[in-house]
């Protein structure tokens, strides 16, 4: 009879622990990021691009995010120029821009970028092509490394993309639930431990076994406190670990905001300088235009006097003539005058001398 108890006893604490064992391992399953249900991540990236030529030696590389799916992904980043990083004093201050998109199929993963500049857009787009081959996901593409170029001609530089972490876009964006999630996880694994030390002094009591019974099954208890305590300080490490990346997210976003503000103060002096620019070049165009206008009047009014200028000249040449013919027409009269007179003399000379 003592035996049958006994034997009865044993199979509800078997049977106990493997429903235990098996909740314990819902749970480490569950808490696994790797088995989220959520499909958007959000990715942190870098790029890496060689110099001219395919000088490596002289390349340049930087970090940036992403958001992707299992079938797109789009990501971006920003720098402030310089005149050493960019070759040319012209770029000093201006902001440079990337902008990268892509897409997944069977047969590979794409990705095409555009960079430009917002003060210097005369410079046209600086267009990037990486690519991927394989049926893999986006993720192992990344790990892997999506190699590409960017430019054209003696501006052509190798690049590569690749995935340096991630996390859910969910997590990311409701870290306050996440941390949340985690206390209470933490809270749940406390009581079980409480109830596991709870069961264990009632089945000591109350068991009838051998002492060595007795201790196998301490042994077995406390070995299962053990995991749940080394999941507590799994779950903890997390939580501090997504607090201290919580505040240092904070801290950049308030400096990403400060150099945001700058940055838009910068734009808005560039614009008011540009459009002050723009004014002063309209107003030297319009005096240069009404200078051109005045030059044209004044060479009208030039050639009119010219022609006004030969026109009196000639008239006075034709003056000058007539007043020569009138002047020899003149003296003809008065010498014919004089020669009638001359002719009337002799006539009187000629009736005196019959």
């Amino acid at each position: 009879m003592l035996k049958a108890k006994s034997n009865e006893f044993m199979n509800k604490l078997i049977k106990f622990l493997l429903t235990l064992s098996i909740i314990f391992s819902l749970f480490i399953f569950s808490s696994n990021p790797s088995f989220s249900s959520e499909e958007a991540l959000l990715l942190k990236l870098n790029i890496k691009c060689s110099g001219k030529k395919n000088d490596w030696s002289k390349s340049w590389n930087a970090n940036f995010f992403a958001i992707s799916t299992p079938y797109t992904f789009q990501g971006s980043r920003y720098w402030i120029a310089t005149a050493e990083g960019e070759g040319h004093k012209k770029y000093e201050g201006d902001i440079g821009l990337n902008i990268f998109t892509g897409k997944k199929t069977n047969k590979d993963f794409r990705i095409m970028g555009d960079g430009i500049f917002l003060k210097n857009r005369s410079d046209g787009v600086f267009k990037f092509k990486f690519t991927s081959k394989g049926n893999k996901s986006i993720i192992e593409h990344l790990k892997q490394g999506v190699e590409g170029a960017g430019g054209k001609d003696k501006h052509r530089r190798e690049c590569v993309i690749k995935l340096l972490n991630q996390v859910d876009a969910f997590d990311g964006v409701q870290v306050d639930k996440y941390i949340s999630v985690r206390d209470k996880k933490i809270e749940s694994l406390l009581n079980q431990i409480d109830n596991f030390k709870n069961i264990q002094e009632e089945i000591i009591l109350k068991s009838k076994s051998s002492q060595e019974e007795t201790n196998r099954l301490t042994e077995e208890f406390n070995k299962q406190i053990a995991l749940l305590e080394n999941q507590i300080s799994t779950l903890t490490k997390e939580k501090k670990s997504i607090e201290k990346k919580l505040s240092l997210s904070e801290e950049k976003r308030e400096s990403g905001e400060t150099k945001l503000i700058i940055i838009q103060n910068k734009l808005k002096e560039y614009e008011e300088n540009q459009t002050k620019l723009e004014e002063q070049s309209e107003n030297q165009k319009i005096k240069l235009e009404d200078q051109k206008e005045k030059r044209k009047i004044a060479e009208e009014k030039i050639k009119l006097q010219k022609k006004q200028q030969k026109e009196a000249e000639e008239k006075i040449k034709i003056l000058l003539k007539d007043q020569k013919i009138s002047e020899e027409q003149r003296k003809l009269e008065e010498l014919m005058k004089k020669i009638e007179e001359e002719k009337k003399k002799i006539e009187e000379l000629k009736k005196q001398a019959e």
